[in-house]
């Protein structure tokens, strides 16, 4: 990537920083819940859904949610959408990470205007 100015380096060098804090910051989480509760994560390494970790990566929890599907349209007048139900190991994924169960159904108010 080439960047002509020097503010907009700087700009994406503190975005970047950001992302980094923001992964640290899963894993983190994740990490500790498994940990205090003695735990176990299942589903999240490709073709082996058995296999189990203590300590997922960020990467491999993220790409947990790489088949989301979001349809949103409109048929005889009438706003459609579907979203997509979350997986067990999803659904586990957001408990790990402190998030209102609710946060992800409630997406499907935002979507339809």
């Amino acid at each position: 990537m080439y960047l002509q100015s020097e503010p907009r380096m700087v700009g994406l060098i503190h975005l970047l920083t950001i992302a980094l804090r923001i992964l640290t910051l899963i894993e983190f989480n994740v990490r500790r819940h498994l940990q205090l509760s003695h735990k176990t994560l299942a589903g999240i390494y490709a073709g082996q859904q058995g296999r189990r970790t203590s300590r997922p990566s960020a990467e491999l929890l993220l790409n947990a949610f790489q088949n989301i599907d979001a349809v949103v349209g409109n048929a005889n007048g009438a706003s459609l959408a579907y979203l997509t139900p979350l997986t067990r190991t999803q659904r586990q994924i957001v408990s790990l990470l402190e998030l209102d169960s609710h946060l992800y159904d409630d997406l499907l108010a935002q979507i339809i205007f």
